[in-house]
């Protein structure tokens, strides 16, 4: 395709496209995690019913389907246009994916999740407190159960929660990177920040199946 800069094969829009699915599933997934958890804690009363079947397969569509659009949208010019037409459009439609992939998600999650994260805290003390409180023989079942039950919840997002903080802190390199480019300061970039920036995106992903495993014992 005439947008490639490499030519190693023929097929090089496929690797292309299956490469910006992929990421843009990634970013629009964890967004997706984060929303249903806010939720989940900053309004558990109508969580149930505000999340029906009907938005759930909204979000979900919305989730997978944006990524598709926004990844095969880059094939349009990179089979009908010229190469330097073909490099300039491409350029262009990378700085946009780039707030929409990086930027835009990156502060987003950040707000949710130090939100969803002073919840947390809350929860916890009054947990403390509750079980510092002296109740009737009758009820120590029906309070420890009850704190059981928080106590797993708890867990559950936290999981999330530090899923979701270790994906904004190793994006930081790869932020800088993006943010080098966008402003034409490719003299910052050195070989050594854009591997480590690689390197970073592979240690999150690697990093997510021990985190779940550690909080979720279901997982395990």
């Amino acid at each position: 395709c005439s947008g490639c800069k490499y030519s190693l094969t023929k097929y090089c829009w496929a690797i292309r496209f299956l490469k910006g699915f992929a990421f843009g599933a990634n970013i629009f997934n964890l967004l997706a995690i984060s929303l249903d958890r806010h939720e989940a804690f900053i309004n558990p009363l109508r969580y149930t019913s505000k999340m029906t079947r009907k938005k759930l397969v909204f979000i979900l569509a919305m989730v997978w389907g944006a990524p598709v659009l926004l990844a095969a949208t880059r094939n349009f010019w990179q089979h009908s246009s010229s190469r330097e037409m073909s490099l300039f459009i491409d350029k262009t439609y990378s700085i946009i994916l780039t707030f929409i992939f990086v930027i835009i998600p990156f502060f987003l999650l950040l707000g949710i999740n130090f939100r969803i994260l002073i919840v947390i805290k809350k929860q916890v003390q009054r947990i403390h407190v509750a079980n510092a409180v002296q109740n009737f023989p009758s009820n120590l079942s029906t309070k420890r159960s009850r704190a059981v039950n928080n106590v797993r919840k708890l867990k559950g997002t936290l999981a999330c929660v530090v899923v979701v903080l270790i994906y904004v802190l190793c994006w930081l390199p790869r932020i800088f990177y993006n943010f080098c480019f966008l402003f034409r300061r490719k003299d910052l970039v050195s070989p050594l920040l854009i591997h480590l920036s690689l390197f970073f995106l592979f240690l999150q992903s690697s990093l997510n199946p021990f985190i779940y495993s550690f909080y979720r014992v279901e997982f395990r």
